[in-house]
């Protein structure tokens, strides 16, 4: 029998449902006349809808006309009350969180993306530099002692040259291109220049003929990534001629505000929003971190090492997860692990005890819609745990500007460990 692929690619099916949320937005927004009363009913719809989603508690109100989502693919993410040109009424909408500071989105890709912006090479390119200023990463990081204005009155401090104080073993991250400020970080930061990190994926392209993927800057040039898809892809025979293939993207990702380490990962997922960064990180089969010190040049060399880490761990990871394949499970054995992993006390609430059911219904009717694909297997009922824990659970975030790189930290933590659980519960199935 000639096999076949079970699943698509997660890139695709992401950029498709964003492609679909937004134009049906649009074309709904299209079609309202341009008459007062038409559009004063549109305007409550659209508030109505919102208001719904709230109370749902699938949206948080962040102030400025944005909200931050709590569910689905974008749990984490902000949407914000925009009007774009020739529409008639403001509408919710996703935000890539590309950088535009230079009036253009920092973004190089080889595949276009679903917001539509950037600058799309679908031949790829081989050259870091020629990458770089594609991607808008082109800048340097500057620092300067961090001062703060003596003079209370903004508007003085705005249009005058106000007397100022140095603040000791602060400063100021700052883009050489903009001079816009990026964050404040402690006397033993030291700035990752992109170009000087990015040399080890240069060798990579020379070594092994690769092409680099994408690359760009999100959150005003906070975070910068640049990757390459790898040239092999993992493919997990699930029986009966089936395949289930998983991409492999190498990575760097690096913070120029202060609030976290540069990484180096290998994950599914092709980097092309603020959406895709934070995925990237969160499925990272394997990552690699160093802190932003004088010697971490020296320790990038390090990465190297995570080619052949991902190459055992991709070996191990088909081998189980192929041996899921071929066990079967029943609804008693995924009813078994939703108590384990959200354990009901005695003393619970109605409240506690209405949401353990519903959450028991959607992951229950997820197993039985993979099990229709792939049989009463262990490995659709991991399926259907791991699609639950990314994008249906409620998640908490903070509602700073940093939501994203916070709504990172939350998912490395608990999502992990659950799914690290799943795993290993259903492995000691295996015969």
């Amino acid at each position: 029998m000639a096999s076949t692929a079970s699943t698509v690619d997660r890139n695709e099916a992401f950029a498709a449902e964003r492609r679909e949320q937004v134009s049906a937005i649009m074309a709904y927004n299209a079609g309202i006349p341009a008459q007062a009363a038409a559009a004063e009913q549109a305007a409550a719809a659209i508030n109505a809808q919102t208001e719904a989603r709230i109370a749902k508690g699938e949206l948080t109100p962040i102030g400025n006309g944005a909200y931050r989502v709590n569910t689905g693919w974008d749990a984490g993410e902000t949407w914000r009350m925009r009007q774009p040109a020739g529409m008639p009424q403001p509408m919710l909408l996703p935000e890539s969180n590309l950088d535009e500071s230079t009036g253009t989105a920092a973004l190089y890709t080889r595949v276009p993306a679903w917001h539509g912006l950037g600058n799309v090479i679908p031949e790829g390119v081989s050259d870091l530099a020629e990458v770089l200023r594609l991607g808008g990463i082109d800048f340097t990081v500057l620092q300067r002692a961090a001062r703060f204005a003596l003079d209370d009155d903004e508007l003085a401090a705005e249009i005058t040259r106000p007397a100022t104080q140095l603040v000791p073993g602060q400063f100021v991250n700052l883009r050489s291109d903009t001079m816009a400020p990026l964050g404040i970080v402690g006397k033993v930061y030291t700035p990752i220049q992109t170009l000087d990190a990015g040399a080890f994926l240069q060798d990579l392209v020379q070594d092994y003929g690769l092409l680099f993927e994408s690359a760009g800057a999100t959150y005003g040039g906070r975070h910068v990534f640049i990757g390459m898809k790898l040239p092999d892809d993992i493919e997990i025979d699930l029986g009966d001629g089936r395949l289930d293939t998983i991409r492999q993207y190498l990575y760097w990702l690096n913070t120029n505000d202060g609030t976290g380490k540069a990484r180096v990962t290998v994950s599914p997922w092709r980097v092309e929003c603020g959406n895709t960064e934070r995925f990237n990180v969160r499925d990272a089969v394997t990552s690699w971190g160093t802190r932003h010190t004088t010697n971490a040049l020296k320790r990038v060399e390090e990465a190297r090492r995570t080619l052949g880490l991902a190459g055992k761990h991709f070996e191990q990871l088909r081998v189980e997860e192929e041996a899921l394949a071929r066990t079967s499970v029943v609804a008693r054995d995924v009813e078994k692990l939703l108590k384990e992993l959200w354990p009901l006390e005695k003393d619970a609430t109605d409240r506690q005890k209405r949401t353990a059911d519903e959450r028991a219904g959607v992951i229950t009717s997820m197993w039985r819609g993979e099990s229709e694909e792939l049989g009463k297997t262990a490995y659709a009922a991991e399926r259907a745990f791991t699609e639950y824990l990314d994008h249906v659970a409620p998640r908490r975030v903070t509602g700073d500007r940093m939501a994203a790189a916070r709504a990172t930290a939350i998912i490395e933590g608990s999502e992990d460990a659950a799914k690290a659980h799943v795993h290993s519960k259903l492995m000691l199935k295996v015969k």
